[in-house]
């Protein structure tokens, strides 16, 4: 698999956990707590780090 490959895999499976996440939040099926919510914006920051890598290189 290419280097952009899997970033791209790796981008997507960021951002659908965190979709999930939030659609769960919102639906009252998942209890937005200080764990979940730090879990949510650490894999939004790996999702902007992946991104920035593509922008730079």
């Amino acid at each position: 698999m290419r280097r952009s490959d899997e970033s791209g895999h790796e981008l997507g499976n960021l951002l659908a956990v965190a979709l999930a996440n939030v659609e769960g939040m919102l639906d009252g099926l998942v209890e937005p707590s200080p764990p979940k919510l730090e879990a949510l914006a650490d894999a939004l920051r790996r999702a902007r780090d992946i991104v920035q890598r593509g922008e730079s290189g």
